[in-house]
């Protein structure tokens, strides 16, 4: 039981660290970090209206469910924390600190996204969790095509850079790169 709360003080303090990086650096400056959030950046062009936490937080949910009915219970239960914690952070943080640029410098922010963000998703993974996100596609490439985990999760982000890269230009993916 003692193990099983700290589990859970560890998904609940990663995640919320991963909310303050993509509200308080990602969004702001635009920085083609991996995960949803670059995603949802790298997007932002061709899609003007996307909210993205909305974005986030609904892509986060039906992640969480193909990963539930893919993964099953033991994935479901060990996630769950982070599938509806993540996108309530994400939703508050915006409310009280979103709309703001709080470092006026792009390199700054990305440094910034990848300290915390990495500290965020370490304490999740430590915890034995997903975030909820890009990485339940990294888990189901490792269950259904044997890609390891970690190369998956490179892909993955490989895919969002170059995205970025499209929608933007190398300069920017590079900064992205820096997270």
């Amino acid at each position: 039981m003692k193990n099983s709360i700290f589990n859970i003080l560890l998904i609940l303090i990663g995640n919320f660290l991963l909310a303050v990086a993509v509200t308080c650096f990602v969004v702001p400056n635009n920085i083609i970090s991996g995960g949803l959030a670059g995603v949802a950046v790298a997007l932002q062009p061709i899609l003007p209206s996307l909210d993205i936490t909305t974005f986030i937080s609904v892509s986060t949910i039906v992640l969480f469910i193909a990963g539930a009915i893919c993964l099953g219970k033991d994935f479901l239960l060990k996630t769950l924390v982070s599938a509806i914690s993540y996108p309530i952070f994400l939703y508050v943080l915006d409310y009280f600190l979103g709309n703001r640029m709080y470092i006026d410098n792009r390199i700054l922010s990305s440094i910034y996204t990848g300290v915390l963000s990495g500290i965020g998703i370490g304490l999740v993974f430590r915890s034995g969790s997903s975030t909820g996100g890009m990485d339940i596609l990294a888990i189901l490439g490792e269950k259904y095509f044997r890609i390891p985990f970690h190369i998956g999760c490179l892909i993955l982000d490989g895919a969002t850079v170059i995205l970025g890269i499209t929608m933007y230009s190398i300069y920017d993916a590079m900064i992205g790169l820096l997270s």
